[in-house]
């Protein structure tokens, strides 16, 4: 099926670009295409070059009354004209033409495979998907992108299929890491409650708390009895540990709103009024040691 729609796709834009070819020159140009280095849906055609080559007149040096081939290449994407397929074109200096496929030509197709799509029946479940979740106080990399946009994929799916999602993003917003950076912060910085920084300060001070934490005995003892506060939900505590939270939460949900995804957040924090329960439970069961 892949196979097949890649050649529906490639065969509609050579067919267009001869039109640019037809339009620039009043050619019918033999049009060769490679995939771009970027996506599938971009392309890299040397076919101006091939056609400078065939239609050079040897006496003048020229095509067309193009002296280079870069010349010729741009006389054909000047010619650009709207169709369904091919969104924009450019010529670089060498000659090549770089074509990029419309973005509603590609949704269209995609519309048309999901319509045909078949699959066995299945009973219908309750799913959760682990997103990405990332750390608060910390910028997201590529990989926490590259698994939101899989699981987005896999909940649509899963839905297009009937069944029930639940979209979970566990983020890291509990523990050590919060008693040494609330401890750096108040050291450091000591009117963050009143200027309070942004995601990039926050992932900066964690680094440096860190390496405070690993170098220092003084602020490592600080920095676990600050911790055992926040545990104890110290106010203090909480209301600085609320505010970095925030700063994270409202950084990370600019990034999902931009991915039209929607998450339940389910930090580590959630499950702390669960503990003592849980633990009460496995020493009834004699499964603890």
């Amino acid at each position: 099926m892949q196979k097949i729609e890649q050649k529906f796709v490639a065969q509609a834009v050579r067919e267009t670009l001869s039109g640019f070819f037809g339009k620039a020159f009043g050619i019918k140009a033999d049009v060769l295409l490679q995939h771009g280095p970027k996506n599938e849906f971009e392309y890299v055609s040397p076919s101006a070059m091939k056609e400078f080559n065939v239609n050079r007149n040897k006496k003048e040096g020229t095509s067309f009354g193009c002296k280079t081939v870069a010349e010729f290449a741009q006389r054909v994407a000047q010619s650009y004209y709207e169709n369904d397929y091919i969104g924009s074109i450019k010529a670089n200096d060498k000659g090549f033409l770089q074509i990029r496929v419309k973005d509603s030509f590609v949704e269209e197709r995609v519309n048309s495979l999901v319509q045909d799509l078949t699959y066995p029946e299945i009973k219908k479940q309750k799913v959760i998907v682990d997103f990405s979740s990332p750390n608060i106080a910390k910028e997201m990399h590529v990989g926490h992108l590259r698994s939101t946009i899989i699981g987005e994929s896999v909940c649509r799916i899963l839905e297009y299929m009937g069944n029930e999602v639940v979209r979970t993003n566990h983020v890291g917003d509990w523990g050590t890491q919060f008693g040494m950076l609330i401890a750096y912060m108040r050291e450091a910085y000591p009117d963050y409650e009143t200027s309070f920084p942004d995601i990039k300060d926050l992932d900066g001070y964690y680094k440096e708390a860190r390496a405070k934490f690993d170098s220092d005995p003084v602020f490592k003892k600080l920095s676990q009895e600050t911790v055992v506060k926040l545990q104890a939900y110290d106010e203090n505590c909480i209301k600085a540990w609320k505010m970095i939270c925030e700063v994270s939460r409202e950084y990370f949900h600019r990034i999902y709103k931009r991915l039209n995804i929607t998450i339940d957040e389910y930090g580590e924090s959630f499950y702390n009024p669960l503990i003592p329960k849980i633990v009460e439970e496995l020493t009834g069961l004699g499964l603890i040691q």
